[in-house]
């Protein structure tokens, strides 16, 4: 792949909101020492690099990645600290509650179903704008959960040489727009429309002992394909809940 291509900014990239396919312009990221508007990219976090490495030689290891698996347990006990350190004043008194929406890719059904692959090759991950919670969820969380804090943790388990994550800056984001992504769920806001104000990030050059943290209910996301990629994208997306009680 062309470095410059990985690295640049990308252009006119089609993803699809709500109610119409948008092309936005995705500008690399910047690198910060704490959360900035929600979002904190970790770089060669040396933790991160030996639990990506151990499952680099764990045979089966995508399969073996679920809730409640010693991998994914420890996962979550590293991204609890780095989040703890990241971001201090907001986590002070907080302790990691329990894990939800355990996500490693590529999935079994990608590797094994000729079809999916096709249209994988195709179409690369789903470049569909969405965030993890809405409003009403967080409030539900709180009262029947006792969660108070939800966030986001992307690490890839390889170069990230294909479907790299677009992360839209939740201050450019009119929450008028929110609607509907769950079509199953009635009330849901987890999806959002077009809106010419937005402005989107990407982190270039990912790669084991790197990851995205992210305030669950804030920011909006999408996968977005490269120019003439080729490799499938090996990573694991969790949910950390966090509660002061």
């Amino acid at each position: 792949m062309d470095c410059a291509a990985s690295t640049s900014v990308h252009r006119n990239v089609s993803v699809q909101y709500s109610d119409r396919e948008g092309h936005i312009d995705v500008h690399p990221g910047p690198e910060t020492v704490g959360f900035v508007d929600g979002i904190y990219i970790v770089r060669g976090d040396p933790l991160l690099l030996e639990w990506a490495e151990q499952q680099t030689h764990a045979e089966g290891r995508i399969d073996g990645l679920r809730e409640g698996s010693p991998a994914v347990t420890r996962l979550s006990e590293i991204a609890a600290g780095i989040a703890a350190r990241a971001d201090v004043e907001r986590l002070r008194g907080y302790r990691l509650q329990r894990l939800g929406s355990v996500i490693p890719r590529p999935s079994t059904a990608l590797r094994e179903d000729a079809k999916q692959a096709e249209d994988y090759a195709t179409n690369g991950y789903a470049g569909v704008v969405h965030r993890d919670l809405d409003e009403t969820a967080v409030s539900n969380l709180q009262e029947n959960g006792g969660t108070d804090l939800s966030y986001n943790v992307w690490v890839p388990l390889a170069a990230v040489e294909s479907d790299p994550l677009a992360l839209l800056l939740p201050t450019t984001v009119d929450l008028s727009d929110a609607a509907g992504y769950h079509i199953s769920l009635e009330g849901d806001r987890t999806g959002l429309k077009h809106n010419a104000a937005h402005k989107w990030v990407w982190f270039p050059g990912l790669k084991p002992g790197d990851a995205i943290m992210w305030y669950s209910e804030r920011v909006y996301h999408c996968a977005f394909r490269l120019p003439q990629q080729t490799a499938i994208r090996t990573s694991i997306d969790i949910r950390m809940y966090f509660s002061n009680a």
